[in-house]
């Protein structure tokens, strides 16, 4: 029997109804605004409930896991705290959010300052509809089993390439800021904190990180209480270095532990994002320290990272004041030991005696920039080995990774004033094409000193400068009827044999005489006279190759998902393949982007692939 219709509809009261629909199964996939706007339209009393706000409360924090504070604060203000009129405020923000990027993505001109508006203007408040775009379905051809299969979204991999690079910009932005501020002794800005922020740079949010040691500690303080560990000081039988060795120990019985052999060097141990994912957990000193620190002080506890000699430690300080301070160290299950410079430094050498500044920093809790710098070095270090003797590493690594790492290492170097290692000027990555504006100018230099403010500024404004003088860039292949390829073209170096895919061309050679020399360009059959193609290839970085070397294969769904997991910015410049069966040819379709760039080329292509070029 229908409640809501009919002659013999009963009516419940409209607290019922509110209690029901409070209760509407929510999720980012599946939101339950459909339903409760549906509500609206019945009858009055289910249209009264569907308008209070505690039914939008938990639609509300399930969909907006983002926000910037103060323009919440201000919002909840603004609307008394009705959940739903917030709802609506923050969907009228992602609509105008998501129209902004859908500009960064077809206009070539004016990025930038598209991004800078993101960064002033939307902050994380636009964070949860850009992470939604970021994965709406992609083509066939581009998954590896891993996603739903779905029908794939209008343009969906560079709709997904330019969320995630504006999401990588907003949380490099907050972090920049925050590390600044980490440089005043008196900084609020925790070792969690700061450390997180490093995952900016792999385009994971502070946020996101910390939620995710909540979890951590959630686990760890019910198996505390399965051991029957009393957590509360004023509890009888509570005792605060048991606690701590204990915390230690269920840590590790979740799975992190110090990875052995050339795990220990894995660039990713530096990046908290990656290590505190399952089955990610065997890592370095430093990072076992950073989770134990993050739990132990959820817990109520008094700990900070100690800037020890060789390994991170943690610095413990009881409750009870007339207690020294203790050192625990994460590697084994030894207790913690009392600072002081005979149990730490326990050495007669007279040559390896350490110096007071060393022992006072090692006795005391270590702030978050010193551990930052320790974490950049870290960083500078695992990329060496990872390099070196990348053939002895469990899986190949990334160079996209190394310059995404470099660049975050980079960047705390630059701005650190105590550094004396020489400067480095932090240039965002390919990966990053729109950090130059919105982070290092508006962020990172303002933190910096004269000199190196000077020298980054000009690096950045001459990036923005070849940005807008290429956007306005249209190359038309009727002009130049030497070239036979075309942007999204598939094919194997005749030489080295990589394969890779065209995403741009030149008419002749426009590489340095140097370059030419170096790679005996002149020993080609046409020499430097003849086009070249900027080219992502499967094996390395993006490469410029002589037409000489091009020879077209047909695009497998192998190469497509390498090629597409290789270089994120694939995503940025192509959209879908197309093979025509009756002539066993393929191309790449090209993105708005190099349909402009390149006017003529989508047609070669269709026509090239079918088989009716002349």
């Amino acid at each position: 029997m229908s409640l809501t219709r009919g002659p013999a509809a009963v009516q419940l009261p409209v607290e019922i109804y509110i209690e029901i629909l409070s209760h509407v199964p929510t999720s980012q996939d599946a939101p339950a605004e459909p339903t409760l706007l549906s509500c609206l339209q019945a009858n009055s009393v289910i249209r009264a409930a569907a308008l209070a706000s505690r039914v939008w409360e938990t639609p509300y924090r399930v969909r907006y896991t983002h926000s910037d504070y103060e323009r919440e604060r201000k919002r909840a203000n603004v609307y008394g705290k009705d959940w739903r009129l917030m709802y609506i405020e923050r969907r009228r923000i992602d609509q105008r959010g998501l129209a902004l990027l859908d500009k960064i993505r077809e206009e070539r001109v004016g990025r930038h300052e598209r991004a800078r508006t993101f960064t002033q203007e939307y902050s994380y408040d636009i964070w949860d509809a850009l992470k939604l775009e970021s994965e709406v379905p992609m083509p066939h051809w581009f998954q590896d089993g891993t996603e739903t299969e779905k029908c794939a979204a209008r343009e969906a991999l560079p709709r997904r390439f330019w969320a995630k690079t504006v999401m990588g910009v907003i949380t490099r932005y907050h972090t920049v800021k925050m590390w600044a501020s980490a440089l005043d002794p008196r900084s609020p800005v925790t070792f969690e904190e700061a450390l997180a922020g490093l995952s900016a740079f792999f385009d994971a949010s502070t946020v996101e990180v910390l939620a995710q040691l909540e979890d951590i500690c959630t686990i760890c303080r019910e198996r505390l209480a399965a051991d029957s560990v009393i957590l509360d000081p004023h509890e009888p039988g509570y005792s605060f270095w048991h606690l701590c060795e204990k915390i230690r120990e269920v840590i590790k019985q979740i799975g992190f532990r110090i990875a052995e052999g050339p795990r220990f060097y894995t660039l990713m141990n530096q990046f908290p994002h990656a290590f505190i994912q399952p089955g990610h957990h065997e890592t370095i000193p430093m990072s076992l320290v950073f989770v134990f620190v993050a739990v132990a002080r959820r817990l109520g506890i008094n700990a900070s990272p100690a800037n020890f000699p060789g390994v991170v430690q943690v610095h413990l300080r009881s409750p009870d004041p007339s207690e020294p301070p203790r050192i625990l160290d994460m590697r084994g299950t030894s207790p913690p030991v009392e600072v002081s410079r005979t149990t730490l430094f326990n050495t007669d050498h007279p040559h390896i005696q350490p110096s007071a500044q060393v022992i006072e920093e090692a006795t005391r809790p270590a702030s978050a920039s010193a551990m930052l710098t320790r974490a950049s070095n870290n960083i500078m270090m695992s990329m060496r080995y990872e390099r070196t003797y990348g053939e002895n590493m469990a899986s190949p690594w990334s160079l996209e990774a190394h310059e995404s790492a470099f660049y975050a290492a980079s960047c705390w170097i630059t701005m650190d004033p105590l550094n004396h290692a020489g400067q480095l000027i932090p240039g965002p990555p390919e990966s990053k094409p729109l950090d130059a504006a919105a982070v290092v100018l508006d962020a990172m230099c303002p933190a910096l000193e004269e000199i190196p403010r000077n020298t980054v500024s000009a690096h950045c404004y001459s990036i923005l400068e070849t940005d807008e003088e290429n956007a306005t860039s249209v190359t038309r292949r009727s002009t130049f009827p030497q070239v036979r390829h075309f942007v999204g073209l598939v094919f194997k170096h005749k030489r080295y044999n990589y394969v890779a895919c065209i995403f741009g061309w030149d008419p002749v050679c426009k590489q340095s005489r140097a370059w030419v020399d170096e790679m005996n360009v002149k020993a080609l059959p046409h020499g430097a006279d003849q086009p070249f193609y900027h080219v992502f290839a499967t094996d390395g970085p993006p490469k410029y190759v002589a037409q000489d070397n091009i020879v077209p294969v047909l695009p497998s769904k192998a190469i497509l998902l390498w090629l597409y997991k290789s270089r994120s910015a694939f995503s940025r410049y192509f959209l879908d393949v197309e093979i025509d069966d009756a002539t066993g040819l393929g191309r790449l379709v090209t993105s708005e982007e190099l349909q402009v760039a390149y006017p003529e080329d989508d047609q070669y292509g269709s026509e090239w692939i079918h088989g009716r070029l002349q």
